[in-house]
């Protein structure tokens, strides 16, 4: 099958990632669906790639492919898209998906990979209940998390470490940045970049992926604990999308998010249920979010005898 013939189906933060992890797409043709529909015409000629089009949103995609275009293999790397919205769409072509293990770099840090099935399932406020804990113990941390990529990309900056507001207004890899307060409030480093073995100069003792507002892409760095959050609020369906799927079969473990307000229905018990045939090693553990301050909250374990810090002892030794 000649490259020409393959597309590349993602967010441009994605393609630029899978092209040099492991699998070039030089040859390839490249579609971008724009994340917040941003403009991507100033940064599209510092690439290594060429891309073909653009789209504000997969339902662009879904009116503009078409047998005409000379397609025979979709390189799918879009989240949040139901699968059989995937067989349904793309049915006619053959459909794969990025190798994610490949895209994972092994750092010489621990890692506690916070990921969701879903967008607003509470990852944000997990990592934030991790972060002010190890903080809290006086051990030295860093918060990684997904670049996206805005008019200052630089290819030769291989990452950014957030320290300040004035970091953040000069980094190439940061868009939204709200996220970004309650850990420079705390004087916890955010790093982002698109290296991350670079962290392996740093001094900290443990990393955490986290934050990616809006994301549910698997970690860029290999884990020694995969958690991913689930929200019990959500419908089934949502819980077989892409990537959310992958987070949930790799997971450790899965926090059940908002269990208070769903505690002992019958959409617990299904999704329960659901959990246990998708990922039945991992270890399910039932969370509320309490906020903290605005638009800030952390989690805690509905049952009380459950230490949601001492579980990390069995996946990463000295925690």
């Amino acid at each position: 099958m000649s490259r020409s013939n393959e597309i590349f189906i993602g967010e441009l933060e994605r393609a630029y990632i899978f092209h040099t992890s492991y699998n070039s797409l030089e040859e390839r043709r490249v579609w971008i669906v724009r994340n917040k529909n941003r403009n991507v015409d100033n940064i599209k000629d510092k690439l290594p790639f060429r891309i073909e089009r653009t789209f504000n949103d997969f339902s662009e995609v879904v009116a503009s492919i078409s047998k005409g275009d000379n397609i025979e293999r979709i390189i799918f790397s879009l989240a949040d898209v139901p699968q059989k919205d995937i067989v349904k769409v793309f049915g006619n072509f053959e459909v794969i998906f990025p190798n994610y293990e490949k895209m994972m770099k092994k750092i010489n840090k621990p890692v506690i990979a916070i990921t969701t099935s879903t967008k607003g399932a509470g990852k944000s406020a997990v990592t934030l209940t991790y972060a002010t804990y190890f903080k809290n113990k006086n051990i030295p941390l860093i918060v990684a998390t997904y670049p996206e990529f805005n008019g200052k990309f630089d290819s030769s900056i291989t990452h950014s470490v957030i320290k300040t507001e004035e970091d953040i207004k000069n980094s190439p890899f940061v868009i939204e940045s709200s996220e970004f307060k309650p850990y420079l409030s705390l004087n916890i480093p955010v790093y982002v970049g698109i290296d991350y073995t670079t962290l392996n100069n740093t001094k900290t003792e443990i990393v955490i992926w986290g934050i990616c507002k809006g994301s549910t892409e698997p970690p860029l760095i290999k884990p020694d604990v995969y958690i991913t959050v689930v929200d019990l609020g959500r419908e089934a369906w949502d819980y077989i999308s892409y990537p959310g799927i992958y987070n949930l079969r790799n997971s450790h473990i899965i926090f059940l998010n908002k269990a208070n307000i769903f505690k002992n229905s019958l959409k617990e018990q299904l999704i329960m249920q659901e959990l246990k045939e998708i990922n039945p090693n991992a270890e399910i553990i039932k969370v509320r979010q309490v906020e903290i301050g605005d638009d800030t909250s952390i989690v805690v374990p509905e049952d009380e005898k459950i230490n949601i810090y001492e579980i990390l002892g069995c996946y990463i030794k000295g925690i």
